[in-house]
């Protein structure tokens, strides 16, 4: 920077134009977001289909372990299937909360709305509670 204040002599700095024009810098901005939204779709799309590609091979070997022969006590076959069905529910879940959420751009009251798993717990003892009154 010269002692004038002029910023043109610094590398890859472009000071903005009158007010009243949009100036180079609000072009180089538009292509940034624009490149930024295309990567974020990537982003979401590549973890769609990883994310999808997991949860058929949990459940692939869900249904193996289901048809296998069993030569384990029945506590242990039933902890081992209860987890191999339990995590793909749940990352399927996850997944597609986050490939169809809104953008953060978006007014959304998410940050306000409990997550799956308060939600799950809260029906849970919606159901605990009905139990205990029936008895």
């Amino acid at each position: 920077m010269n002692s004038e204040g002029d910023m043109s002599s610094l590398p890859g700095v472009d000071p903005p134009e009158t007010p009243s024009g949009s100036g180079r810098w609000r072009d180089k901005l538009d292509e940034h977001l624009i490149k930024e939204k295309g990567e974020t779709l990537k982003l979401k799309t590549t973890a769609f289909y990883t994310a999808g590609i997991t949860v058929l091979i949990f459940y692939g070997v869900f249904i193996a372990f289901i048809f296998w022969p069993r030569t384990m006590p029945a506590r242990s076959f039933l902890a081992i299937a209860g987890f191999l069905g339990a995590v793909p529910t749940v990352l399927a879940l996850a997944i597609l909360r986050y490939t169809f959420a809104k953008s953060e751009n978006d007014n959304d009251d998410r940050k306000d709305s409990p997550g799956i798993l308060a939600s799950l717990l809260s029906e849970l003892l919606d159901l605990f509670k009905e139990s205990i009154k029936q008895k």
